[in-house]
Formats: structure tokens, C-alpha cells, sequence
């Protein structure tokens, strides 16, 4: 397999780390001692060979410091960690610190699985920050022209990335509730809503033109009362720009009536409103289930389905669940079947059963660790590391040690030696690999 080549400006440290990291080195080169020297080798193309060979000493005799990304952050099991610290221990979770982009792209990568691809980049026809903003301003002209129709088109289709409906609606439009109506009033076409005069007599003429065509499940005055009052609270959460609430509240009212005569939404991702539809028609929540459907929930066999069922198959799937964890990221996963998993070419970790108190939601579980407390490091580049914050207040791994060699600090002449070679009275920075050697001695 090709030996991995340092990109153009790539630091040599974080190409160490990527390279005695790597899958492959580590296949092809098992011993550490080759797969270092060969990582070095490559790490110090360009250098004389008086600056490769302080290159290599220092690496070997500290260590280095690298920023994290999604390559090299690695979430340590509780018995990789080391039994001693600076007694400057804290926890620090890298989801709730680092939400920006390499927490999107893992995000992304997770989500998309083999059908992920990396952004272009502006050589390959990524927009410019230009053009991005010609476009944005196509989109404001052109919803200062909209009309009613075509605020109705906007509800069809999937949003793209510049949709007008995917804009925040202004404070002034970030209305919640009503003077008029109480709430939940629009949760069933049963409810007591009142309109204005003018709004209930355009429902009514949409009731009537709609029954009298003849096509589909005949509608309701309650059923476009609440279809339009739902629609008028989503209008203060987004809406396209230049529309009225009014506008946008009609916009769904017929949006649901297409629905009731054709059988199917104008656009796919119409759900909202399934409750409101009569048994009958076959988008309708309300609808009745199959007698196999009815088997399959009816986990207490007493012929009912009720929650007692639904809680019952909850906990039947998660019993079932086995647990499985990314050996570089901590990231948790559940299966079905106990078996071999991969995910980025990595193997999984099997954790065992899912515990019962495990869900779904817990999206950054295992994206933890401690800093300040060293933990071994068997995959390399170096014996040990540990996660501390730099001068900038920003948490850097630093990796150290020799994975060659044991530290012999019970012996008085060999430790005195190391710490005077090193000048461990005056150790430096927390965030520097020499300072983590010494404190190890």
C-alpha cells in the first residue's frame, strides 16, 4: 500500500501523527521502531540532513504537541487512562466545546455513511462568497413579487439551500399564541376557532369549491379553520420573504385540499396536517391498521394496542441491542445482531448489551475525555498522551514518551540522569511534550 505523503504546508508533527496513525502503515510496518522511521523519513523530504536528524532526535526524546481535528482526537476506554496527572484533572466534551465544522463533518460523515462527499472547494465549482450573495439577492427580488399563487408553489418540493422558506421570520413576526383563540384549539378539526368575517368567508368558498368538484374526500370548514391557523402560528417560526401571515396561512390551506383530491401532497414532505384527514383517505394517521399490524404491536396479546404496548416494544428493542464503540472517536453505535461492524474503515469495539437507559437522542455520547490525565496510546505515534488547554485557552493532545521503552524511574542514577538531561526543574508550558516526560519521571 502507498506510504502516506505530507500535504503542501502540512506540519510535520500533525503529519507524524497522521502517518504513524495510519490503517496501512500500520499493517505494513507492525514494528513501531520501522514505522517511525519511516514516517520521519517522509516527514523530512525537504530538510537537510542536519535538520533531519534534530527532527528526529527531538521527536523521539519528547514528543510534540498537535491541535485536534477528527484525524488524530482520539476518546481513550476509562482503562487507557494512566494512574497519575499534575492533579489538574477536568472533563471536557468535545460536542458541546467544539460544535464548528470538523463536528459537522463527523455529523455529516455519520449521517450519509458511504454516500458521504466532501465539500468542493471554489476550484472544483464551489460558489464564491460573490456569487452566494448575487444569489441571495436573486431570491429577495424575486419574492417581491410573489403572489398568491405563487406563494402556494413555494410550499412544493423540497427546500434547496437558498429557499426563500428556510428564512427566519423577523421578531416582529415571532407572534405565540392568540388573543382570540385558545390553545390547541387547531389540534382537531373539532375546535373553536373564529376568524375574521372576511377569513371565515374565503374558507367557506374554499369548502364549497372543493366538494362540489366532486374529487376526493369531501372537506370541512373545521378542518381548513385549523389547517389555517396552524399555518398562520408556522408563519412566526419562517416564511418566504415579503409574505403576509395571511398569505402564507391560505398557502397551506390549499396545499391541504390538493391533498384531500389527489390522494398525495404537492409536496412529499407534507405531513403536518395528516391528522386532520378523514379515516378514509389512505394518508390519514386516523386511518385503521391491517390485522397484521395490529398482531405485530399487540405485544401483551390482551387485543388492544395501548401504551403498555408501545413501552413493552421499546424495551424488547433495546434489550435486543447490542453496543458498539469507534476505537478513535468513543462514538457509540447499537446493532441488532452481535457481529463485526466497520465505520471508516475502522473495526468497532464491542462494549456489550446496550444498557436499558441508553437512547437514541444521547447523539455525542462517548465524545468525553479528561484533561489533564495521560492515557496510553498502544496504536501510537507516541507511548502515551493527554488532552490539556494551551496558552490560548484551546485543548491540544499532546503525545510523549517513547512506545520503545520503559521508564526505569526506580532506579535513583537513571532517573537523576533523565532529569538533568531534560532540565526537569524547569519543566515549561503544560502543553509541551517535555513537561509530561518529566512529570512521568
Amino acid at each position: 500500500m502507498p506510504i502516506p505523503k505530507r500535504k503542501d504546508g502540512e506540519d510535520r508533527n500533525k503529519f507524524m501523527s497522521r502517518c504513524m496513525s495510519d490503517n496501512n502503515m500500520s499493517k505494513d510496518y507492525p514494528d513501531n521502531k520501522q514505522r517511525v522511521a519511516v514516517c520521519i523519513s517522509k516527514a523530512t523530504e525537504d530538510l537537510d540532513y542536519v535538520q533531519a536528524a534534530d527532527f528526529h532526535l527531538y521527536y523521539n526524546e519528547f514528543g510534540y504537541t498537535e491541535e485536534i481535528d477528527e484525524d488524530n482526537f482520539y476518546v481513550p476506554a476509562e482503562a487507557d487512562y494512566e494512574d497519575w496527572d499534575d492533579g489538574d484533572v477536568e472533563e471536557w466534551d468535545w460536542a458541546e466545546a467544539r460544535p464548528g465544522l470538523w463536528e459537522n463533518i463527523r455529523r455529516k460523515k455519520e449521517r450519509e455513511g458511504k454516500n458521504y462527499k466532501p465539500a468542493k472547494t471554489v476550484k472544483e465549482g464551489r460558489p464564491t462568497q460573490e456569487q452566494l450573495k448575487r444569489a441571495q439577492s436573486d431570491v429577495d427580488a424575486y419574492a417581491d413579487h410573489l403572489e398568491d399563487e405563487e406563494a402556494e408553489a413555494l410550499q412544493r418540493g423540497k427546500p434547496g439551500p437558498n429557499d426563500p422558506r428556510k428564512t427566519p421570520a423577523p421578531k416582529k413576526d415571532q407572534k405565540k399564541g392568540s388573543k382570540r383563540n385558545k390553545p390547541d384549539s387547531a389540534k382537531d378539526d373539532k375546535g373553536k376557532i373564529s376568524f375574521s368575517k372576511n377569513t371565515e368567508s374565503r374558507l367557506r368558498d374554499a369548502v364549497s369549491k372543493h366538494n362540489a368538484k366532486g374529487k376526493g374526500p369531501k372537506a370541512t370548514l373545521g378542518m381548513l379553520k385549523a389547517v389555517y391557523r396552524r399555518g398562520a402560528g408556522a408563519f412566526s417560526t419562517s416564511h418566504a420573504p415579503k409574505m403576509s401571515r395571511d398569505g402564507w396561512a391560505m398557502a397551506r390551506v390549499r396545499a391541504f385540499l390538493y391533498l384531500l383530491r389527489n390522494g398525495r401532497p404537492s409536496n412529499p414532505n407534507y405531513k403536518q396536517d395528516n391528522d386532520l384527514l378523514p379515516s378514509s383517505h389512505k394518508r390519514s394517521s386516523k386511518a385503521a391498521m391491517s390485522p397484521k399490524q395490529k398482531e405485530a404491536l399487540d405485544k401483551n396479546k390482551d387485543g388492544k394496542i395501548s401504551k403498555e404496548d408501545f413501552e413493552m416494544l421499546r424495551k424488547e428493542k433495546e434489550q435486543a441491542a447490542f453496543e458498539y464503540e469507534d476505537p478513535k472517536t468513543g462514538q457509540l453505535y447499537r446493532f441488532q445482531r452481535k457481529g463485526m461492524y466497520k465505520k471508516d474503515g475502522r473495526f468497532l469495539r464491542y462494549k456489550g448489551k446496550a444498557e436499558i437507559d441508553y437512547t437514541e437522542s444521547a447523539e455525542y455520547q462517548g465524545r468525553k475525555v479528561k484533561l489533564g490525565k495521560p492515557f496510553r496510546t498502544p496504536g501510537g505515534p507516541k507511548k502515551s498522551a493527554v488532552y490539556v488547554k494551551n496558552e490560548k485557552g484551546n485543548v491540544v493532545k499532546v503525545n510523549f514518551g517513547d512506545p520503545n521503552m520503559k521508564i526505569k524511574k526506580n532506579i535513583p542514577g537513571r532517573r537523576k540522569n533523565f532529569r538533568a538531561r531534560h532540565n526537569c526543574d524547569n519543566p515549561g508550558p503544560r502543553w509541551k511534550a517535555r513537561y509530561w516526560s518529566c512529570r512521568a519521571w
